[in-house]
């Protein structure tokens, strides 16, 4: 792929700060209604790439929500790590 491809000129791109940021706020219901935050995280939920970011936290009480992306040939995720005492 050509270099201008990774252009953020052209392309969506975030921060990690920003991505951060987002997920805390769909988290914490405060970027949408519940039941918009609680459907996000639902599907967030249903990641079925678990090689990725799940698979740093392999244990049944952890609770991983994640979204994959791909940039051209970089790979990259953000998610929500869940424990059992019920912090995010």
């Amino acid at each position: 792929m050509p270099p201008s491809v990774y252009d953020p000129a052209w392309a969506a791109s975030t921060t990690p700060t920003e991505m951060a940021r987002l997920l805390h706020t769909i988290w914490t219901n405060e970027v949408a209604s519940p039941a918009s935050c609680a459907f996000t995280r639902r599907t967030m939920g249903l990641q079925p790439w678990q090689h990725r970011l799940s698979a740093g936290f392999p244990h049944d009480e952890v609770s991983v929500s994640g979204k994959t992306g791909t940039f051209g040939v970089v790979r990259h995720e953000a998610g929500v790590v869940e424990l059992p005492d019920g912090r995010a």
